[in-house]
């Protein structure tokens, strides 16, 4: 495996976990909070809640995506995600 296409799809997939999408915990906000502080906590607990699931998926989600890179790069063949298709070389 590629030390550092794990590490930034590793660190990629965890934050695209993380990101609240409209699901998860709902906060009445004081009128007196501001933009900066909400941003604070949404980011904070998001990065920190459920974490040992998202390393798992995260990491499982890496060792897959390589072990297909590999055999693909393996085989020479170039995938197109764009048109979904493969194409020779």
């Amino acid at each position: 495996m590629k030390t550092k296409l794990f590490l930034f799809g590793f660190v990629f997939v965890y934050v695209w976990i993380s990101l609240p999408l409209g699901m998860g915990y709902h906060v009445s906000w004081a009128l007196e909070a501001t933009l900066w502080q909400k941003f604070k906590w949404y980011i904070i607990t998001g990065l920190s809640e459920n974490y040992a699931l998202k390393l798992v998926l995260s990491s499982i989600s890496m060792v897959i995506y390589n072990f297909l890179f590999k055999r693909y790069k393996h085989k020479k063949i170039a995938v197109c995600p764009l048109r979904f298709r493969v194409q020779n070389k």
